[in-house]
């Protein structure tokens, strides 16, 4: 499965709306060694969401080191190619850069995508499998 950003922000963050389930969805998946996978830049935007919101650049440090050692989580690199067919997604799906490359990932790696984002979740159902935690 490609798990989106904002399940592993919402997993560090015990005053997120979805921290309960995010961490238990996420405890369930290492628990069964389910293969988990992000795009690289995953590591940015949870450490610059993180720090953002708690205020600590030690903490954004924190979370994206821990996920940098996940036994689970293979974090996936992209050439060229795959960012032009992210930008690609990104406007025939009226999707965020960012979220685009999620749904790209999904859709080379035929896996379903993981993600609280509703909006995401609608536009790209008709390409990918998209759950929810």
């Amino acid at each position: 499965m490609i798990v989106d950003a904002n399940i592993w922000i919402a997993r560090a963050l015990s005053a997120d709306a979805h921290h309960v389930a995010s961490r238990r969805w996420i405890d369930q998946q290492v628990a069964g060694s389910v293969q988990l996978f992000a795009p690289l830049f995953v590591l940015a935007e949870v450490a610059g969401a993180v720090a953002r919101i708690t205020g600590s650049s030690s903490e954004g440090r924190r979370v994206y080191r821990a996920l940098e050692v996940m036994p689970v989580l293979r974090l996936v690199s992209a050439d060229d190619a795959f960012f032009m067919e992210a930008a690609a997604l990104a406007a025939e799906l009226r999707l965020r850069g960012s979220d685009s490359v999620y749904v790209a990932l999904a859709r080379r790696l035929g896996l379903p995508l993981v993600t609280w984002d509703q909006e995401v979740s609608q536009r790209a159902a008709a390409i990918i499998a998209v759950l929810h935690p």
